[in-house]
């Protein structure tokens, strides 16, 4: 029995848009930040009030970015290198 071409392509997008989706929540996973995979930011700022029992006014300024955080430490600036004097 033949798949009509609507179905087929319906089913076609949705594998394609869950193969993305995927991909985006390995990345955040990888990096650390796996909420960063919730393209929704209301869901992420009801996630982080869910988790931290804040409310709405102290949980959306969490999802702002952070510096990166290099192996010599945060804010150390390049490969962690240090003024003298």
């Amino acid at each position: 029995m033949e798949v009509p071409r609507s179905i087929a392509q319906a089913a076609s997008a949705r594998i394609r848009q869950a193969t993305e989706e995927r991909q985006r929540v390995l990345k955040a996973t990888a990096s650390g930040r796996p909420l960063d995979a919730e393209p929704n930011q209301a869901r992420k700022v009801r996630r982080i009030q869910a988790a931290t029992g804040v409310g709405s006014r102290e949980a959306a300024p969490r999802l702002r970015p952070r510096p990166p955080y290099t192996a010599a430490g945060p804010g150390l600036g390049h490969a962690g290198a240090r003024h003298a004097g």
